[in-house]
């Protein structure tokens, strides 16, 4: 036997040998080991970043699933038909998607409303702080302080 080389153990327990010394077995070092293991991490990453979507899917409706269930158990155990204990679970997730969406687009509207005071402060500030600069000596005439 040679170094690297693994000896098989057979039904009775003996020991099985490969004599053919033309056939070399290949030895499995630990920075082998360590290079293969992150190569399949980064394989494992990439097919995450690229099926994302997907995943992301599967992992909402997992979600979703696994909040709305005991409603539905609950209301199997008050008496509810099967079918109708369903519908209901649906109708009152579906209500409360609609409320979560009627809430941010509130939000975002009323934040349209207010940028015109955060455009007005942050333009004061830029203003200010332009003028500092300029006074302690850094030339900011070729910098761009449009917002457009």
């Amino acid at each position: 036997m040679y170094p690297g080389h693994r000896q098989l153990i057979g039904e009775e327990g003996e020991a099985i040998s490969n004599n053919n010394e033309s056939i070399k077995t290949a030895q499995v070092t630990p920075t082998l080991l360590l290079i293969i293991g992150f190569a399949g991490l980064i394989i494992i990453f990439q097919g995450m970043r690229f099926g994302a979507a997907l995943i992301n899917t599967f992992l909402l409706s997992a979600i979703i699933t696994i909040t709305i269930y005991p409603a539905m158990g609950w209301l199997r155990e008050k008496g509810a038909p099967k079918v109708l204990a369903f519908i209901i679970t649906i109708f009152i997730a579906l209500t409360v998607v609609a409320l979560l969406i009627f809430v941010i687009a509130f939000s975002i509207d009323q934040f349209a409303q207010v940028v015109p005071t955060y455009e007005k402060s942050i333009t004061s500030f830029q203003k200010t702080a332009k003028e500092q600069l300029d006074a302690i000596g850094v030339n900011t005439s070729k910098w761009s302080w449009s917002w457009s």
